[in-house]
């Protein structure tokens, strides 16, 4: 019952205070009457500047990004061992700020003798050393290890810019 009074009274506050802020704006807004057409020119000017900028942004060139990439090329035997690798490799790109740009095990070979396997990753930021670096890691150097007796892959480093 206690409960029930409060929540009344609490009530009675709250409509009170509704009450205040109605007459409150309603006398302010007289006060301070606004012209509809200054506002529309306002609205209008700022729509025109916002979509000027838009404009501007996009046409002005950006700086190519330079990006450290491994374009990997051969054939993988199938293993489960090979899926632990994928596991782990997938989690140390996604850690040093890298990923997939092509992933696919059965590409249209049109000249020479790569194999069907195709992955092209993408380190945005990063430089050929830092790719050289990642390579020669302990961490990808024990990927190597695992992944090795089910892989002849053509693995090559290079920096790009896009």
């Amino acid at each position: 019952m206690w409960s029930t009074l409060q929540d009344l009274h609490l009530q009675q506050e709250h409509r009170c205070e509704l009450s205040q802020l109605v007459l409150g704006s309603s006398k302010l807004s007289q006060a301070y009457s606004v012209d509809p057409m200054a506002f529309n020119l306002t609205a209008a000017v700022g729509i025109a500047a916002g979509s000027i900028g838009l404009i501007a942004g996009a046409l002005i060139p950006k700086p190519a990004q330079r990006y450290a990439m491994a374009v990997v090329t051969g054939t993988t035997t199938p293993n489960p061992a090979m899926q632990e690798y994928v596991d782990k490799v997938d989690a140390l790109l996604t850690e040093s700020g890298c990923r997939y740009i092509v992933r696919q095990r059965a590409t249209l070979l049109m000249e020479g003798d790569g194999g069907p396997l195709t992955v092209v990753t993408a380190c945005p930021g990063k430089t050929l050393q830092d790719g050289i670096s990642f390579y020669k890691s302990p961490a990808y150097q024990e990927l190597v290890k695992l992944r090795s007796p089910y892989t002849t892959w053509d693995f090559r480093v290079v920096e790009g810019e896009f």
